[in-house]
């Protein structure tokens, strides 16, 4: 296989099974770290093609534009909750990636080339995330949003999280 078909069949896989799973897990999350509280998680473009709930947590998912997620809290939680829910995302992102990273180097040929372009994903999605700043309006679905990381400073500075 060519390095230019690699690199498209690589980039292919990040966006069409790579994105919406780690969207999925960095989601999910989220949602556990909100403990006690009920949340809804949604991943990808509505309407959802998949709708269910597991005990607190109900699920909206749609694997189009997967790399899209949040987490809606149905009622108020505490300051220390909040805060851990808010860096729960980053953080499994964060395993994810060191996962995938280890795991690539286990493996050669295609596999491994799939391996280190989900390992990126996820990596990139931990960065764009973790760091405390309000998306661009060039960021798209997340256009004036606050990432995790500045969420979990304004949760650390006042009593509520932005």
């Amino acid at each position: 296989m060519s390095n230019a078909v690699q690199i498209v069949v690589g980039y292919l896989f990040a966006v069409l099974v790579v994105a919406p799973v780690a969207t999925l897990l960095h989601e999910l999350a989220h949602a556990v770290g909100a403990v006690g509280v009920p949340v809804t998680v949604r991943v990808g473009a509505d309407p959802p093609l998949l709708r269910f709930r597991v005990g607190r947590i109900v699920f909206r998912l749609n694997p189009w534009r997967g790399w899209i997620g949040t987490v809606e809290r149905t009622e108020g939680a505490s300051r220390p909750v909040s805060i851990v829910a808010i860096a729960a995302g980053p953080v499994a992102s964060l395993v994810v990636a060191a996962g995938l990273f280890v795991g690539a180097e286990q493996l050669s040929g295609p596999p491994q080339l799939l391996a280190w372009s989900a390992a990126w994903w996820v990596l990139l999605a931990f960065l764009f995330t973790a760091v405390p700043l309000r998306y661009p309006s060039w960021f798209g679905f997340y256009a004036g949003m606050a990432s995790d990381g500045r969420r979990i400073v304004c949760a650390l500075r006042s009593s509520r999280p932005e």
